[in-house]
């Protein structure tokens, strides 16, 4: 029966057909009524959430049939039969789909669209609020059923998330059923937006939810912007930058949200819809920069300032070849709440990794997109509004990526590498030249070069070059990783913060086996580690902007008291600072890179450290 059933479908399927077509990190589907094959040029991550309104999918892969039903009409039977369930596809994967109206379908690996042509013209940073839902008291009527209409929509005061009230989404007959928002008229094409929701189930139970954008005609097609595992019955965010073309919008924006497989009644509130209009080229704070004067850091008032702070991780140096793969994941991990959370801890910084493919493909060197640098504006402005300095860290330069120790990356085998990571710099400081939310500019993370001349040679021609046009900034130069790596002083040079990374014993910050105290890692021999670098760096101005332990291990081996010990030397020493990191598997503040503060396990442990070492020192 099950070899009968699959004949049928081929054959109505090479009867009917589909014809793709392809955009830029995207291909465009065009479904017909009925049976329908594709070929995909990008990866599928959930077949469910990008064809919601499908009755059946097949798909043949490693000489097995698999099948879904992304509607839910045949779940049931899928699961009796024992078929293998489909749930994505790779590229270059085939696939027979059935629908009942014609449509279009958008797969792409990034909800963000790269353009050049943005300006944004209001010099004075604010978040400026397109929209804001937090009370759907005497305001429903805006919003609508997704497909079929097989849901209600009601005001509900049983929950909320700090407002009067949410939106109660309920009598879900399918998984692909929500809220739809039409935000057409709100929007300006090659604008950059984040756009927010608060969701909270009904029921505790564990199920992904999706917010996805909807271009209206002339056939429907569907962007996955974000999605998120909801595995309780809490309140938790979806969020995305996006941006609109002119055709895209022309052709009308709504905006839902729905579910993988339940049908559980949900709530939302809070929605949002803002903008940055922060414009550095405009901004000229160029008197208020941070300088170096007498080996300490210093305001325009001469007060002695320590950048106190901790590490924002947004790049994806592994997440592939593809320029846009980045914003796949990366800079979902915060938004301007953390921000303002990460002053309540009582930093003033904040050190920020980059990746240079924010603003440059491999394929298409030193021009440089303004996608990256909107994003980046995005960034500096929450910041700005929060009172928190940005140091701006390129984490993974051209050519290979992060390094670190004994990781000697392709970077150091072309000399177009460094032609192409000194240009970026100076594109970087021509934008912020004027801008005193930029704290300085740390030229590279963690540099193994295969000898320290080759990296001091690239450094100081990278400073010439950047002091052409950026003479205020403070630049921030790493210690070397090389095999002859020692500290170092460019004697020549001024408004330079040395920089070396503490995390010794290594043994122990990365997987300690006995307690603190134990085996001789103590106070005292932390101290003489740390001696070693800070001692050398006596009469200039120095930063250690990365130290940090396994959150795992602050309760299980006393590692807390290695890092209050640290906090006194930095403290002992003047010395600036920035805790890796804020969000991440291992080390964060928050477990999980791609969670946000309020939907994430909090090491209290962690926070408390910091709560009581900027406010009292240990």
């Amino acid at each position: 029966m099950k070899k009968y059933f699959i004949l049928i479908i081929v054959i109505l399927a090479i009867l009917v057909g589909s014809t793709p077509m392809y955009g830029a990190n995207s291909q465009i589907i065009q479904l017909k009524n009925g049976w329908n094959l594709v070929g995909t040029t990008v990866p599928i991550l959930n077949i469910n959430t990008l064809i919601p309104m499908a009755d059946i999918v097949w798909s043949y892969q490693n000489s097995t049939w698999s099948v879904a039903s992304p509607n839910g009409f045949y779940t049931q039977a899928i699961t009796n039969s024992g078929l293998n369930l489909l749930s994505s596809l790779e590229v270059g994967s085939g696939f027979w789909v059935n629908i009942k109206d014609d449509t279009n379908i958008t797969l792409i690996t990034t909800p963000f669209l790269d353009t050049n042509t943005s300006q944004i013209k209001d010099s004075n940073f604010s978040s400026e609020i397109i929209l804001h839902k937090n009370s759907f008291l005497n305001d429903t009527q805006n919003w609508k059923v997704s497909y079929a209409g097989a849901c209600s929509l009601s005001f509900s005061n049983a929950e909320n998330n700090g407002s009067d009230g949410s939106l109660l989404v309920s009598s879900r007959v399918h998984a692909y059923d929500g809220a739809f928002l039409n935000i057409t008229s709100m929007i300006e094409p090659n604008k950059l937006y984040v756009i927010r929701a608060y969701i909270k189930q009904m029921e505790n139970s564990s199920d992904n939810y999706q917010l996805m954008a909807k271009i209206l005609s002339p056939t429907p097609q569907y962007i996955l912007l974000n999605r998120i595992k909801v595995d309780n019955a809490q309140w938790n965010k979806l969020r995305t930058f996006v941006s609109f073309t002119r055709e895209q919008i022309d052709s009308g924006v709504e905006i839902y949200i729905n579910s993988d497989t339940n049908k559980n009644d949900y709530y939302l509130d809070e929605i949002e819809i803002t903008h940055s209009t922060f414009t550095p080229t405009l901004s000229d704070d160029s008197e208020k920069i941070l300088i170096i004067k007498n080996a300490n850091i210093v305001d325009t008032n001469n007060s002695t300032v320590r950048l106190k702070g901790i590490n924002l991780v947004a790049y994806g140096d592994n997440e592939g070849n593809e320029a846009s793969t980045f914003m796949n994941y990366t800079y979902y991990n915060y938004d301007k709440n953390d921000f303002k959370n990460i002053k309540s801890l009582g930093f003033n910084s904040v050190r920020l990794a980059l990746w240079y493919k924010y603003f440059e493909d491999d394929s298409n060197p030193y021009n440089y997109k303004e996608s990256g640098f909107e994003w980046l504006n995005t960034i500096i402005g929450w910041a700005k509004e929060a009172g928190i300095l940005v140091v701006l860290d390129m984490h993974a330069p051209q050519g290979g990526g992060f390094q670190g120790p004994n990781n000697i990356t392709p970077f150091w085998d072309n000399i177009e590498y460094h032609n192409r990571f000194i240009a970026l710099w100076k594109e970087i400081a021509l934008r912020y030249k004027n801008v005193d939310t930029v704290a300085a500019y740390d030229l590279i993370n963690e540099p193994c070069a295969y000898n320290q001349a080759e990296y001091i040679a690239l450094i100081k021609k990278t400073i010439d070059e950047i002091r052409t046009i950026d003479s205020k900034h403070i630049i921030n130069v790493e210690e070397g990783f090389s095999q002859d790596m020692q500290p170092f002083i460019l004697s020549e040079y001024t408004n330079i913060l040395y920089d070396f990374h503490f995390y010794d014993p290594w043994s122990f910050t990365s997987n300690a086996t006995t307690l603190y105290d134990e085996n001789g890692v103590n106070d005292a021999s932390v101290e003489e580690l740390f001696s070693q670098y800070a001692d050398f760096y006596n009469g200039h101005a120095f930063h250690v902007s990365e130290f940090g332990q396994m959150r795992a291990n602050i309760n299980t081996k006393n590692s807390d008291l290695w890092i209050k010990k640290v906090f006194n030397l930095l403290n002992e020493y003047g010395a600036s600072y920035h805790y890796w990191n804020y969000k991440g598997n291992s080390f964060g503040l928050y477990d999980g890179k791609n969670t946000f503060s309020e939907n994430s396990n909090v090491s209290n442990e962690l926070k408390d450290i910091f709560l009581n070492n900027n406010e009292n020192n240990f």
